[in-house]
């Protein structure tokens, strides 16, 4: 939180598929106050069916040139998250570096401003 208050990465919509659950609980129940979440995605009825549950603060963007991301990476703070869910086993990567965090986000943030 204290770089940035935004969460900021791509989605591939298997981890919506696989861990809904988890995502209704965390945006409902423990989200830090002031934290946000902007993703880009591939759309989906899976995604779509998160956008039309309203979270106000979990926003994503469908990319139309981005066919089908097969993984989620994440920019959260000094830490950048890499997440497979599209294949058996599930795995997280997790790398604590501010300096790739910053210029991930940098690159997110770009990007978010150019997909409508």
């Amino acid at each position: 939180m204290k770089r940035d208050c935004v969460w900021w990465g791509f989605q591939d919509v298997s981890y919506v598929e696989h861990y809904e659950k988890i995502i209704d609980w965390y945006w409902k129940k423990i989200a830090p106050k002031g934290l946000s979440l902007k993703l880009l995605t591939n759309k989906s009825s899976v995604e779509q069916k998160m956008v039309e549950k309203q979270y106000a603060r979990r926003k994503m963007k469908f990319w139309s040139d981005a066919k089908q991301f097969t993984a989620s990476t994440w920019v959260c703070g000094d830490y950048v998250i890499m997440i497979v869910t599209n294949q058996q086993p599930h795995y997280l990567v997790e790398i604590y570096d501010a300096t790739f965090a910053h210029n991930m986000r940098e690159v997110f943030k770009g990007l978010w401003k150019k997909v409508r």
